[in-house]
């Protein structure tokens, strides 16, 4: 792959991927291979190609942010930069590393300059006094900073500043966190039960060992740990608005759900949704409403998420405000979800309606904006229900030109293009959907179907097993940042 690097640099691209080709081969899952070779195809002009590798390489690894910029600068060229600049990574380099001269680097150059200046004042410390534990661990969180190829050397040195200090907590809470991130689970926990003997009284570790025990599959440890740290935190005063212990209540629903205690999840989420209309806490409590649903709970007592209550409870707020778009816009949800679809695109268009006839502000045109998205959007789900398929990607044509950046719209267009047929569209909307937010396993699951009426069996599967790797293993299993006082 070096090799293939630097002919991209020196202007061969052939060669390059001729070289790329064979390190793909033997290692199919080096994202920096496919990027690499994504790299050479742009300097040859081979857009398409381009794209595909730095796709891939964002597939293998999502954190890798020389694809996104990769990505941005093939949409720059041609001259899609609205796609560009809704990347989640580009703008934050200046150059690519395929943009003018070659010995640029995939970041830019004063963020380097930053990152050596940073490791020179660690390593001076620690030449000055080597016996200095915090240093270590400074120079431990730096490597860590840096991706999951320096985590050998973060360890490394979080090893050597526990050697100088057995009681140097955060080095062990670190430690934990990349531990758990290289799948070391039984070392992690270790790492955290010495933080907790000398902190019993804190939230986080107690919360970071449950999620590794979830990950092992003891749901009863997690469970214990989260009512632990749930009695901790709900002990504290509230922070302003905010209602302590949220999370944690959240996640021993989870751990119940997975241990198969149906009644004791209900009763966590529940406490969740109790807390509306606490703003601070909203997608907590909407994700708790979801999961109370799936759980086929009763809500009936949460009049504002019972969707037998809601078209009646937004009827009579149209018959008090019968200007105010948004409740139109509610009841439209709300016909949505009791399969009431004509009654949903009469909503919708009086939305739309009141919203287009709004006096133009500066201050709210990218609200109005964002209604207007949100209404085209809901339209457009309620023609598809309708069958009528070409009026819904109308509506979602209108709402991503309205909000180009919302995965969901992409999303819902594509399914409609399947319904056609226009299976090359569809991919590609769900492409876009899966780059703007990569971390929903619908997107993945709804990419692979087309793939499996296609025969591409292969390809279907690829992405039906990532939506199960996304499901098993969501944001909420990673390890929260050592904090001193929370």
């Amino acid at each position: 792959m070096l090799r293939g690097t630097a002919y991209t640099i020196k202007g061969d691209s052939d060669a390059a991927t001729k070289d790329l080709d064979e390190a793909i081969r033997l290692n199919p899952g080096d994202a920096d291979a496919f990027f690499a070779r994504g790299g050479a195809h742009f300097k040859k002009g081979a857009y398409d190609q381009a794209m595909a590798d730095f796709d891939h390489a964002s597939w293998l690894n999502p954190d890798h942010l020389g694809a996104y910029v990769g990505r941005g600068v093939v949409y720059k060229m041609l001259g899609k930069d609205r796609l560009a600049d809704g990347d989640p990574a580009f703008g934050a380099f200046r150059k690519s590393a395929f943009e003018g001269s070659g010995d640029r680097q995939q970041l830019n150059e004063s963020y380097w300059r930053r990152v050596e200046y940073t490791f020179k004042l660690l390593d001076d410390a620690i030449r000055r006094n080597p016996n200095d534990a915090d240093a270590y661990t400074k120079r431990a969180n730096a490597f860590r900073n840096l991706g999951r190829r320096q985590y050998d050397r973060a360890l490394a040195d979080y090893d050597q500043a526990i050697d100088r200090d057995k009681k140097h907590l955060k080095a062990h809470a670190w430690r934990a966190v990349v531990r758990h991130a290289k799948g070391q689970y039984d070392l992690a926990i270790a790492d955290l039960d010495q933080v907790i003997r000398a902190r019993p009284n804190l939230g986080w570790p107690l919360q970071n060992r449950a999620v590794v025990w979830v990950q092992k599959g003891d749901y009863d440890r997690a469970i214990a740990d989260l009512t632990k740290a749930i009695r901790v935190e709900t002990s504290k005063p509230p922070l302003g608005l905010q209602a302590r212990g949220v999370d944690l209540y959240a996640r021993r629903g989870l751990a119940y759900e997975r241990k198969g205690d149906r009644e004791k999840a209900i009763a966590d989420y529940r406490t969740i949704v109790a807390l509306w209309p606490s703003k601070s806490t909203s997608s907590a409590i909407l994700e708790s409403v979801e999961r109370l649903k799936r759980l086929g709970a009763d809500l009936s007592d949460f009049a504002l998420f019972d969707e037998a209550q809601q078209v009646a409870r937004f009827t009579q707020l149209i018959r008090d405000y019968p200007k105010n778009e948004d409740h139109y816009r509610s009841r439209c949800g709300a016909y949505l979800k009791s399969r009431e679809y004509d009654n949903a695109v009469a909503d919708c268009d009086r939305a739309i309606e009141l919203t287009s006839a709004q006096p133009y502000s500066s201050v709210l045109a990218s609200l109005n904006q964002s209604k207007l998205a949100v209404a085209f959007n809901q339209r457009g789900l309620a023609y598809r229900n309708k069958g009528e398929l070409e009026r819904a990607i109308h509506d979602f044509d209108e709402a991503i030109r309205l909000e180009p950046s919302t995965a969901e719209y992409y999303h819902n267009r594509g399914d409609v293009l399947v319904e056609r047929g226009d299976y090359e569209r569809a991919f590609e909307d769900y492409r876009l959907a899966i780059r703007l937010n990569p971390n929903v396993p619908e997107y993945y699951d709804s990419r692979g179907r087309p793939y499996e009426r296609k025969g591409e069996q292969d390809k279907a599967t690829a992405h039906f097993d990532k939506a199960r790797e996304i499901r098993q293993s969501t944001p909420k299993d990673i390890l929260l940042a050592p904090s001193d006082d929370r």
